[in-house]
């Protein structure tokens, strides 16, 4: 089976007609690539219809069951009716100093600045002091359903969110690092609530060996800002990275649309040239998302087109595979319990960011460039049903036989292989 490239715009058809060819290379199951093949190959004895997660990469799927449905696995018993606000696990507000006064064209006199600079200091102490209280309070909580998942997949949040109460087949980690073969283990089920604690508070020991001086170079060093939890991290920190993932995706949306442009025009190139020149750019335009979506230095920019076709295919850096994992996890969860109508604008925002929703940073561009925060109603109003839409069709799969390790790629997979007319697709308005 092939895919189909994105309609990018009425100029680009002819781009768009060719279709690009998936295969699996092995049987074995690679937790760090995925391969696309060249046939498609359907299990004996099924229907002739498959899902768009199977046409676009048959060699997650087996022919033969493996893990549960998860369409089907229902919310803790314990869990509320109503999903309840995160508030408590993002940062608590930090007080605004009021600048110094100065005439036009002129700085404020030295001792205003001074006093300007110790009533900051003194404000970001109270923020970091009020954080820790709140990283306190959560700890207990923290610790003990880190201790409730299985010995050896507690690293593996993303399968406790998704497959919890079931057996699923998963392999052993540590590190990030994959052991040994497969098993059937049984993760304990979770809320969104308790999972995000999990998430949001990764890092516990590690933190604490890197100290307090983390958090004042947080903001120049990704390396290190990666090893805070989040519910310490400063507001200006979270602005900080709203604009350079806009700055990313904006990178991504211009360098695509010149590409596919000059392909259209190079009309001195015979058909299978031209089919070659395509698969060539598509694999680009995939092993390109992964720099959007990273907010940790992720050099897959500066890597020449010419150069895609002798690297090997889909390989991704763990904390790469991690991020796309979590982020499938928390949209089943979001699905599970109600949709996103249920959720707060603070949580769509958080939840947007996160998995780089192409379809709210158009949105937050527009926000950014008059000056007003994202994170409001009228976003909440126009991204529920398009979050919606979007959630229900990368969910719309064969669960049962698709391996655990694997759930990482839905979401690029989602994200570029898709018609520009798909909900929240990256090549939306293009």
């Amino acid at each position: 089976m092939s895919i189909a490239a994105p309609a990018l715009s009425r100029s680009n058809q002819n781009v768009a007609a060719f279709r690009i060819p998936v295969r699996v290379v092995s049987r074995r199951v690679s937790t760090s690539t995925v391969r696309l093949a060249t046939a498609k190959r359907r299990p004996p004895g099924r229907a002739s219809s498959t899902s768009w997660f199977e046409e676009r990469s048959p060699g997650n799927f087996t022919d033969r069951s493996l893990n549960p449905d998860v369409l089907r696995i229902r919310s803790p018993s314990t869990a509320p009716a109503t999903p309840p606000d995160l508030e408590l696990l993002r940062p608590p507000p930090l007080p605004f100093v009021v600048p110094p006064d100065a005439a036009i064209g002129r700085q404020a006199p030295l001792l205003k600045r001074v006093r300007h600079w110790w009533e900051k200091i003194v404000a970001e102490k109270v923020f970091y002091e009020r954080a820790l209280d709140r990283y306190r309070e959560h700890l207990h909580e923290y610790r003990k359903l880190y201790r409730l998942l299985p010995w050896g997949h507690r690293q593996q949040v993303d399968l406790a969110a998704i497959y919890g109460g079931s057996p699923v087949l998963a392999y052993v980690v540590f590190d990030d690092m994959y052991f040994g073969e497969p098993r059937h283990v049984t993760f304990p089920k979770i809320t969104r609530r308790e999972f995000q604690l999990l998430l949001r508070l990764r890092g516990v020991y590690i933190w604490w060996l890197a100290g307090p001086w983390a958090l004042l170079v947080a903001s120049r060093i990704p390396l290190v800002r990666d090893l805070i939890p989040s519910i310490i991290c400063p507001p200006h920190e979270r602005h900080r990275r709203l604009v350079a993932l806009q700055r990313r995706f904006q990178w991504w949306r211009d360098s695509r649309s010149n590409e596919m442009e000059i392909l259209a025009a190079n009309s001195g190139v015979t058909h299978s040239e031209r089919s070659e020149a395509v698969s060539l750019l598509w694999r680009s335009h995939f092993m390109h998302w992964h720099y959007v979506i990273s907010d940790t230095p992720y050099l897959s920019r500066y890597v020449p087109l010419s150069w895609w076709k002798g690297l090997p295919g889909r390989s991704l850096p763990p904390f790469l595979r991690n991020k796309y994992s979590r982020s499938i996890a928390d949209t089943v969860l979001i699905m599970r319990e109600g949709g996103f109508s249920k959720l707060s604008a603070e949580d769509i925002y958080d939840y947007c960011v996160y998995s780089a929703s192409p379809t709210f940073l158009l949105h937050a561009k527009k926000c950014l460039d008059a000056d007003i925060s994202p994170s409001n109603a009228a976003m909440k109003k126009a991204l529920v049903p398009v979050l919606d839409a979007a959630a229900k069709k990368m969910l719309a799969f064969d669960w049962t036989r698709c391996h655990a390790a694997r759930i990482w790629a839905i979401e690029p997979i989602h994200r570029v292989y898709t018609n520009y007319a798909d909900p929240d697709s990256a090549w939306i308005g293009m």
